[in-house]
C-alpha cells in the first residue's frame, strides 16, 4: 500500500472517551503503539484498542484504509489494495412451501459507479423474466437493465424456458459485458479488439503485454445478481452470478443474499432456522425481517418490494402487505426488548453468587 493525503485531524475526529461500538462492520487491522490501523466503511470507521472514532463523510462508495497516529494528531489516507469497492444495497430470495415458491425482497438503494452516487430510486430493483423468474442486482444499476433486456429477449425464443436457462443466459450476457467494457476500457484507446491484442501478444513488449493482460483478466464489473424462479415441475431455485461470470445455486440452503446487506441478511434468517419448508405467511415475514435487519449494513436502503414466485405465477407483495410486516416488525423488537431487559435482570441476579466463588474461603 503507499500512503498519500496526510491531514490534521480535525475537532471530530478527536479520540473520544467511552464510545459505545456500534458499528460492528468496521474491520479494526492492528494496533502498533502510537500508531492504528483501520478499514473505514461509509458510515465510518472505528478502533478497537484505544478508543478512536474517525467520522467517514465521503460519498464515494468505497474501503478506505486510514493510519491514525495519536500523539500527532494526523492521519494519512491509504488507498484499499484488495477492496476496489463495496457493492452497496440489499436483495435477497428464499424458497418456501417444501421448496414449491421463492420469495424474493429488495431494497431500492441504486450505485451509479461513475458518478459515485447513491440514492433511492423510485423503480423497483425486481426485474421479471418471462412468468417464471425475476432478476435481482447489486452493483451499478447502469448494466443490469442493458442485461435484462437481452435476457429477456432471448428466453422468448424459447418454448418452456427453466430457471437454468435463465442463469445460463445471464452468464452468458455477463460475460459478454464483462469482455466488452474490458476491450473498450484497455484496447480500443491502443488500436486492438481482444482478438488482435491476443493475436499479436508474443510480439509486444513483455511489460506491455503483461500490463493489458493483467488488466483484462482482473476487470470487474462490481456486479452481483440473483436469479430466482420456479420451473414447470414445481420446484423452486435460487442462484448467483458475479464475476468473472460464474454461478452458484442455493438451493440446499434454501435462501442467497446479494450486496452490503448480505451477511446481516443471512445472519437474521439463520438465527430464525429458516428453511425452504415453511408456509408461504411465515416466510415472507421472515425474509421481510431479514431485509430489516439488513438496514443496519452501509449502502442499504429503507424502501422494500417483495414479490412471491409460483409456478408460473408472479405475484407483487402490495404496500398495506408491507405496511402489516412493519407492525409485526416493531411488535417483535419491542418483545425483544422486553426479553433483554429479562434476561439483564437475571444475569444480574449471578453477580452475588459469582462473588462469592471468589471469596478468599472458597
Amino acid at each position: 500500500m503507499s500512503s498519500h493525503e496526510q491531514a490534521p485531524l480535525s475537532a471530530e475526529h478527536e479520540a473520544v472517551a467511552d464510545v459505545p461500538i456500534l458499528l460492528a462492520s468496521a474491520l479494526h487491522l492492528s494496533t502498533h503503539g502510537d500508531y492504528t490501523v483501520m478499514f473505514m466503511l461509509k458510515e465510518g470507521c472505528l478502533d478497537l484498542g484505544p478508543v478512536v472514532i474517525l467520522k467517514y463523510a465521503l460519498s464515494d462508495p468505497h474501503y478506505v484504509c486510514y493510519v491514525a497516529r495519536l500523539s500527532e494528531k494526523t492521519y494519512n489516507k491509504i488507498e484499499p489494495e484488495i477492496h476496489e469497492g463495496l457493492v452497496l444495497t440489499v436483495c435477497l430470495a428464499a424458497l418456501c412451501e417444501h421448496d414449491s415458491e421463492a420469495i424474493v425482497a429488495s431494497d431500492r438503494m441504486i450505485t451509479v459507479f461513475p458518478l459515485s452516487q447513491e440514492f433511492e430510486h423510485g423503480t423497483p430493483k425486481i426485474h421479471r423474466i418471462g412468468s417464471r423468474g425475476v432478476l435481482v442486482s447489486a452493483g451499478s444499476a447502469l448494466l443490469p437493465s442493458e442485461l435484462c433486456e437481452r435476457v429477456r429477449s432471448r428466453m422468448q425464443t424459447l418454448a418452456n424456458p427453466t430457471t437454468a436457462d435463465i442463469v445460463e443466459c445471464v452468464k452468458e450476457q455477463f460475460v459478454g459485458l464483462r469482455r466488452r467494457i474490458a476491450e473498450e476500457t484497455f484496447l480500443k484507446p491502443r488500436g486492438f479488439t481482444l482478438e488482435s491484442f491476443y493475436e499479436i501478444i508474443g510480439r509486444l513488449p513483455t511489460p506491455l503485454a503483461v500490463t493489458i493482460d493483467d488488466n483484462i483478466r482482473e476487470n470487474n464489473l462490481q456486479l452481483e445478481i440473483l436469479v430466482a424462479g420456479v420451473d414447470d415441475d414445481g420446484k423452486a431455485h435460487i442462484y448467483e452470478i458475479d464475476d468473472p461470470g460464474t454461478s452458484s445455486c442455493f438451493d440446499m440452503l434454501g435462501y442467497g443474499a446479494i450486496g452490503s446487506g448480505e451477511q446481516h441478511a443471512i445472519a437474521s434468517l439463520i438465527a430464525d432456522a429458516y428453511t425452504g419448508l415453511l408456509p408461504t405467511s411465515e416466510a415472507v415475514y421472515l425474509v421481510y425481517e431479514a431485509k430489516r435487519r439488513a438496514e443496519r449494513a452501509p449502502g442499504v436502503g429503507p424502501s422494500t418490494d417483495m414479490c412471491i414466485l409460483s409456478r408460473g405465477t408472479y405475484v407483487g407483495i402490495p404496500a398495506e402487505v408491507i405496511t402489516r410486516l412493519e407492525g409485526i416488525y416493531s411488535l417483535r423488537i419491542q418483545l425483544d426488548k422486553t426479553n433483554n431487559e429479562q434476561i439483564n435482570g437475571l444475569i444480574k441476579e449471578l453477580e452475588s453468587p459469582i462473588a462469592a466463588l471468589r471469596s478468599p474461603g472458597n
